[in-house]
């Protein structure tokens, strides 16, 4: 987590125009994602002023961390996607919040339908329940699996040799 604006001064200074914030399940990161928000905002009170341009975040979900089996573990993910949508500083694509995974790839939140049908439910359940995101996890699965997966917009391709 970012823990100030000179963090956010001297990432934007370096050219990056967003961070990931890493959300786990432990309560003491509510408030994190809080000081984080509150600190971009006045970050961009300021670069709103001048020549700056201004800063995002995007939420990416720690699947590592949050339990995934029952339909109701998706209810703290949906949580922070509903109170973060509307905020002016979450990273947007394509008009809609962009949120991502640590990954996923196992998580079923109830559903015996798959890994496409099970993060359907938890981000982009329909009607209304949640704000439509911009959904771009890094699951940990052959890529050759994600155009078969449409609730994917995107993915995360994490490498494991840096050649």
């Amino acid at each position: 987590m970012c823990s100030s604006n000179v963090d956010i001064t001297l990432a934007a200074s370096k050219g990056l125009d967003a961070f990931a914030l890493n959300i786990g399940k432990d309560n003491w990161q509510i408030a994190q994602v809080a000081y984080a928000y509150a600190a971009v905002h006045l970050y961009n009170s300021h670069a709103s002023r001048s020549s700056m341009s201004p800063f995002k975040l995007f939420l990416s979900f720690d699947m590592s961390s949050f339990p995934c089996a029952s339909a109701d573990d998706a209810t703290p993910l949906q949580r922070y996607i509903g109170k973060y949508s509307g905020n002016l500083s979450s990273m947007r694509v394509n008009g809609h919040m962009l949120v991502s995974t640590f990954a996923g790839e196992s998580c079923t939140f109830g559903s015996n339908q798959g890994l496409n049908d099970a993060w359907t439910r938890a981000v982009k359940p329909g009607g209304g329940t949640i704000p439509n995101i911009w959904f771009v996890p890094s699951f940990f699965i052959d890529p050759t699996r994600f155009p078969s997966m449409p609730v994917l917009d995107g993915a995360f391709q994490v490498s494991t040799s840096f050649t």
